[in-house]
Parts: structure tokens; sequence; C-alpha cells
């Protein structure tokens, strides 16, 4: 991979908060990102719910002595 994102490869149109209350909040967001082919994403919608835990996962093929690795976009909070 020779494409590195930066802040201008995403684009917030939309971001409020939804419910707040008990230690939980949700933002409700509109964005969309630059593909690693330079082109855009339509406009997502999507509701942001903190604080979350995360987990990690490297899948890792002993045999091949390889990584997969998936191109997926995450939006953190």
């Amino acid at each position: 991979m020779d494409r590195v994102f930066k802040a201008a490869d995403f684009i917030v149109f939309d971001d409020h908060m939804v419910y707040c209350n008990s230690g939980l909040s949700v933002r409700k967001i509109n964005f969309k990102f630059r593909h690693f082919n330079g082109g855009w994403s339509s406009i997502i919608n999507r509701h942001l719910v903190a604080p979350l835990d995360a987990v990690g996962v490297l899948l890792y093929d002993p045999s091949k002595d390889k990584v997969i690795l998936i191109e997926q976009f995450r939006l953190a909070h």
C-alpha cells in the first residue's frame, strides 16, 4: 500500500448528539471518505455509541508465514 490517508480524505457533513445520559452517548454522523483508488464513497449515515471497548485481530497463517489484511473503513470516536 503506497497511499497515505490524511484528514482531507474524510469529510463530515453533519455530527450531532442524539442521546447522552449515564455515561453513554450516541452521536449521528453523516460523512464520506476517500477510497484507496482515489474516488469518494457516497455519503454514509452512522450512529456512534461511546464509550466502547474495542478488539483488534491480526489473522496469521504460520504455514505461509503471512498475515491477512482487509480494506475496511472504521469511524472512530
